[in-house]
């Protein structure tokens, strides 16, 4: 039978100051996600006289805590899982006398939602050639400077307890123009999104993160990183998920490509005839069979004509075929989430004799009742 995991969370000022004691909750609700290149969201419900004093915010007086998630896996050790903004708060009259509190919010990823590329177009801050990984890098700096153009000309756009990784020059060489683009969207879009698409049609998967750098009692502070090929380890020789040996269940492996793209036309500047053109395509693909071809056009008038490949690149990728393999990932004696393997690693995945080298993509973890919830899905993609 397996143990449920023990967990801490801890509520913090937004510069990791403790405003109470960490708590187990056992007697409470949460859920808690962690997903790759995404903006992941935690909703907490606790009784409103958990720790009366810290809930000095009001709905005409909001306050941005922030709330640490610690969890320990039976056999494992305790692990920070993920570090979450609070931007919702709600007080109920129910359940009776005191009523409860419900927190929510976003993982540190909501900052490149925060933050646009903040450069006229044609600068050096808005195209840019680089390789992927540094050039994410490059506009995370860039979008904590006031001293490109155009300049804040209220408050300041730095962030003093968020650094950037150092490059390493692991991704594919890009030209991209990206003025004024949200860094990452809700919806799945912004710059990074379109220059992780643009790099992993070049051949290399690229993974972006706000992480927690140096975590103390009274103090935290965070990193933008880039990661290739996985976030994790590669542990494709040590951990097989699979159905046979009862470690995956509701599993789901599946193609769809009836709305897929497989070539591109991508219109940058000029008019009819003069309008700069470049084609993007995949010939595996639309070479499936004589109906498979399936084209698109992508319309950025604004982009300069080094930049329009890697916008048609994006643009594929985020258009083509759906190949998927995921499930629920199930705790056993032997492999367990948490102590053998984590968040984006890379494991072996099997079902229905098909194999996939498939990375954890994405994590949900938390309490209801009592009980331990933990969904752990893995994913692989054309």
């Amino acid at each position: 039978m397996s143990v449920p995991a023990e967990y801490r969370l801890i509520l913090t000022t937004d510069t990791g100051s403790r405003l109470a004691n960490p708590f187990n909750p056992i007697g409470s609700g949460f859920k808690a996600t962690r997903k790759a290149n995404t903006i992941s969201p935690i909703t907490v419900e606790l009784p409103y006289d958990y720790d009366p004093h810290v809930f000095t915010v009001t709905v005409s007086h909001p306050i941005e805590y922030m709330i640490q998630v610690w969890r320990k896996a039976d056999g494992g050790t305790m692990k920070l899982f993920n570090t979450y903004i609070i931007t919702e708060f709600e007080r109920h009259a129910s359940p009776t006398p005191n009523g409860k509190v419900i927190l929510g919010g976003w993982d540190m990823n909501l900052l490149l939602y925060r933050r646009i590329v903040a450069a006229y177009a044609a600068s050096a801050n808005a195209r840019i050639t680089d390789y992927a990984d540094d050039m994410i890098k490059g506009l995370m700096t860039d979008a904590m400077s006031d001293v490109i153009e155009p300049v804040p000309t209220a408050g300041t756009r730095a962030w003093p307890n968020l650094t950037v990784a150092g490059d390493v020059s692991k991704g594919p060489s890009l030209t991209m123009d990206v003025p004024y683009e949200k860094l990452l969207t809700f919806s799945g879009g912004g710059a990074f999104k379109k220059i992780a698409n643009a790099s992993r049609e070049a051949g290399t998967d690229l993974f972006f993160e706000v992480q927690p750098n140096l975590v103390e009692e009274n103090s935290i502070n965070f990193i933008l990183n880039t990661f290739t090929t996985q976030i994790g380890q590669d542990l494709t020789d040590s951990i097989t998920l699979s159905r046979e040996n009862s470690t995956i269940e509701n599993a789901v492996s599946r193609y769809s490509y009836g709305k897929a793209m497989n070539y591109i036309y991508a219109g940058g500047k000029g008019q009819d005839d003069k309008r700069t053109i470049k084609q993007a395509y995949d010939a595996t693909e639309y070479g499936r069979g004589i109906w498979a071809r399936s084209e698109g056009f992508k319309d950025v008038p604004s982009v300069d004509d080094d930049s329009l490949p890697a916008e048609a690149d994006a643009h594929l990728q985020d258009s083509k075929r759906l190949v998927e393999f995921k499930g629920n990932i199930v705790d056993t004696a032997q492999i367990r989430y948490g102590r053998n393997y984590d968040f984006g690693d890379l494991v072996t995945a099997k079902a229905w004799g098909d194999q996939f080298d498939a990375m954890i993509s994405a994590v949900t973890v938390g309490m209801r009742d009592g009980t331990d919830i933990v969904d752990v899905k893995c994913d692989y993609r054309l």
